[in-house]
């Protein structure tokens, strides 16, 4: 039930958030080619990526730009973070701490 309201309230704040971004936009200024979402593999990643799979495609559905899921370990969710290589990202608060910290993130949209 936790997964199920977390994957509602996710898809929600991420359609809400493109919506008010596409609409902010000039129609001068090219939109972005899609979102990259980067998702912590606490189990093997191809697991992962099973299990969350269905999300992407969900909000793929209803935002209606290409959803990237990349399901990373600590380690290279660190990295992809570092490189700017994701939009949103989805980890445990205590996580989320340290890489606020160390790459001086935005809040959170929830914890």
């Amino acid at each position: 039930m936790k997964t199920f309201c977390l994957l509602l309230w996710l898809g929600s704040a991420l359609t809400a958030f493109a919506s008010s971004a596409s609409s902010a936009v000039s129609t001068v200024q090219p939109q972005k080619a899609g979102i990259t979402l980067g998702i912590l593999a606490y189990r093997p990643e191809n697991i992962s990526q099973q299990r969350w799979q269905p999300l992407a495609l969900y909000l793929q559905s209803r935002l209606q730009v290409p959803v990237t899921l990349r399901t990373l370990s600590y380690k290279k969710l660190a990295k992809a973070i570092a490189r700017q290589q994701v939009d949103f990202v989805l980890t445990n608060p205590a996580h989320y701490q340290l890489l606020a910290y160390r790459y001086n993130l935005t809040a959170p949209l929830s914890t």
